[in-house]
């Protein structure tokens, strides 16, 4: 579908099946959100920023993108919702308050999910059936570990069933690690 050099992580799919949300990166701008028609062909920008965006997720009713972006203010990354297909008009919706990353939809788009600093599920209700997305106040979800977010590992690190009744979670592990101790070394 795409030739190039660049690493790219596919993120998602429209809901017609037609194109595929995915991250790259770019030496002035960072990491970006493109899309690619899924027969092949040229791909075309989503947003591309000097912030960082990544974890492109479309809304059941492919009419909103939720990603996480780094913020304005140099801060942590937060979860942001920006019309689709892109507008060209720079307007986007502050979802999390306090750093997020990874969102994920509920099957029926009224609900958004993402992954806490504190590396918990949160939720937010929202309502993007009018020309403004509203999103509603953050409350703890799942209040279970979920696995770190790194550059190697730039996927969700959890999913939701398309009954959306029940979560998969790739959930921490705390490591122990044994120590040593060696006398009369000399």
């Amino acid at each position: 579908l795409l030739q190039t050099t660049a690493a790219i992580v596919p993120t998602d799919w429209s809901a017609d099946g037609q194109r595929i949300v995915y991250s790259t990166f770019g030496a002035k701008t960072g990491s970006d959100l493109w899309l690619v028609p899924r027969e092949g062909g040229e791909p075309t920008p989503f947003s591309v920023t000097e912030a960082e965006e990544r974890n492109g997720r479309l809304s059941p009713d492919g009419r909103w993108m939720a990603y996480t972006s780094s913020t304005d203010t140099g801060g942590g990354s937060e979860i942001f919702v920006k019309p689709f297909p892109a507008t060209g008009i720079s307007t986007r919706w502050q979802v999390s308050n306090g750093g997020g990353r990874q969102p994920v939809w509920h099957p029926g788009g009224r609900t958004l999910f993402y992954v806490s600093p504190d590396q918990k599920i949160v939720s937010s209700e929202v309502d993007g059936s009018g020309k403004v997305f509203v999103a509603g106040a953050a409350r703890t979800f799942a209040d279970i570990r979920v696995a770190i977010w790194d550059r190697a590992n730039q996927g969700s690190a959890f999913a939701i069933t398309p009954a959306g009744d029940r979560l998969l979670v790739s959930s921490a592990t705390e490591v122990t690690r044994p120590i040593t101790i060696v006398l009369n070394w000399t």
